[in-house]
């Protein structure tokens, strides 16, 4: 390239347009340059190529060699995103789908041909073209022709995956079309290739994003597969991320598939991958999101997930990861919805578990889900607990709610949380004067007024007055003197079809 000899490769291929094996040699020429090295195909595109390239193809269309050489030419060209839609431009796609039917049998060029295509699906304006030139069945035929071929199994389901992604649409039609089979298939018989493996686990977790298509992954029976993988591919970090992402959105808001995971003992599994990949964040990540749907609204799995003791593998991943507010925010989740087990709550009020939420809150103050996942802790720890409330707020977690008060003004959400953990540390004789004394009325007020049409919040806000006023005089007269009284009864008023709003706001007057 540097001894600009491109000019003499393209005046040959040009002029010997006819002769194959010149054809084949430029093909492969042109591959190797441009191979691993983006300068080198820009010069290649510049010159011209792709048009001769493919005016080869069509000349020789029935020479299998020929087209391998071509073929990955393209192959490699495309790597660059803008030459993904060039060649959809320039009429590939009818040519290169000739040559895949034409050349059936023939497995280094369905690789190049099928990887190809996977790499133009990058570009999401070309998957309705590529779907238009009817793809999916010749696709589907190549994969029960080349069924032995892990490499060419692999860029099929690279492609399968890459067309799924952000296209509720296409992942129907793709389960529609009968690929789960195949792909089941493809997984059973390269069982201990890891990126045949890693492929189909991404490609699963892509389709298991509509809903229809989770049940139809149950039915088809992954999951026994799925295991074995994970087992067998236990050290491969892509495959073990691949793997985890896929269980994390097969139960995604669906109960019936969290009972079944657990149940068919993917725990056990789950805790090997944590263990063996802990300074791998995504996976961390992924795992803890993957705890946090698993123990939403199950109490059964809340229980299994603590009796797995993957409370201690938490703890490690947040030391670990007290800087990564992503893996922060899947741990913040798993504890909250774990931290409703009874049993759980033992262990996670710890001063060394609480410091570290505290750390956390502190470095991700800013992070709203964060902390609206902590408060909810702190909210579940504190609940019918006057010993867990009084060390809390020993640790100092009352001036830091107060901050995340203050910081996430505007979020309803946070607020929402905020003040329900307020709420129950207000059910604490010894702590209803700290929290009126730390200022919390002033900022109740604020909260009250920017979210005055959140039910949730105005309850929470009025029930916490309930308590904050029962019994305590020098609190009564501090709420009085803050004119409260009148917020109290315009909320009530406003939302008296609410019962617990009416409930928590007659108590406060009457408390008053």
């Amino acid at each position: 390239v540097e001894k600009n000899l491109l000019n003499e490769v393209q005046i040959i291929m040009s002029f010997h347009i006819k002769i194959a094996d010149i054809q084949e040699v430029s093909g492969n020429l042109l591959w190797e340059l441009a191979a691993n090295c983006p300068q080198n195909k820009r010069i290649i595109v510049d010159f011209g190529f792709l048009d001769l390239i493919k005016e080869s193809m069509k000349i020789h269309m029935s020479i299998d060699y020929v087209q391998r050489a071509l073929c990955g030419s393209i192959w490699v060209l495309v790597t660059i995103n803008e030459y993904k839609s060039l060649i959809v431009e320039l009429g590939f796609l009818t040519i290169i789908k000739e040559s895949m039917l034409i050349h059936k049998n023939n497995s280094k060029l369905q690789e190049a041909i099928c990887g190809t295509l996977w790499l133009v699906c990058k570009i999401a304006s070309n998957k309705p073209i590529v779907l238009n030139e009817d793809f999916l069945n010749s696709i589907k035929l190549i994969m029960e022709i080349q069924f032995n071929s892990a490499n060419v199994q692999e860029k099929i389901v690279n492609f399968i995956w890459e067309l799924g992604v952000n296209n509720k649409e296409y992942k129907r039609l793709i389960v529609n079309q009968g690929f789960l089979p195949l792909l089941k298939n493809t997984m059973n018989k390269h069982l201990n290739n890891a990126e045949v493996q890693s492929s189909v686990c991404g490609a699963l977790w892509i389709l298991a994003a509509n809903e229809a298509n989770k049940d139809q992954i149950i039915i088809t029976d992954y999951l026994d597969l799925v295991a074995k993988s994970m087992e067998i591919h236990l050290k491969d970090t892509e495959l073990q991320e691949n793997a985890c992402k896929f269980l994390w959105e097969l139960v995604s808001e669906h109960n019936q598939n969290k009972i079944t995971l657990v149940q068919r003992g993917f725990l056990k599994q789950v805790r090997q991958t944590m263990i063996n990949h802990a300074q791998e964040a995504v996976i961390q990540q992924t795992i803890c999101n993957l705890l946090w749907e698993l123990a939403a609204n199950c109490p059964q799995n809340k229980a299994a997930i603590y009796q797995n003791e993957f409370l201690i593998l938490i703890k490690q991943t947040m030391q670990s990861f007290l800087n990564n507010f992503k893996v922060q925010q899947a741990v913040s989740g798993a504890l909250w919805i774990i931290g409703v087990n009874e049993q759980a709550k033992t262990v996670l009020i710890e001063k060394s578990y609480l410091k570290l939420v505290k750390k956390s809150m502190d470095i991700h103050i800013h992070k709203p889900k964060i902390q609206e996942n902590f408060c909810n802790l702190l909210w579940e720890l504190g609940v019918n607990n006057d010993k867990n409330k009084l060390l809390m707020a020993d640790l100092g977690f009352l001036k830091l709610i107060k901050r995340v008060m203050i910081t996430h003004m505007d979020s309803v959400i946070v607020q929402q949380s905020v003040c329900g953990a307020i709420k129950t540390f207000s059910n604490n004789d010894t702590l209803k004067t700290t929290i009126v004394k730390y200022g919390f009325l002033n900022l109740f007020k604020k909260t009250m007024i920017n979210h005055i049409n959140d039910k949730e919040t105005q309850a929470s806000i009025l029930c916490t007055f309930w308590y904050l006023l029962y019994q305590n005089q020098k609190n009564k007269i501090n709420l009085a003197n803050s004119e409260f009284i009148e917020y109290i009864e315009l909320v009530t008023t406003m939302n008296g079809t609410e019962a617990e709003i009416l409930k928590n706001g007659r108590g406060s007057i009457v408390n008053f």
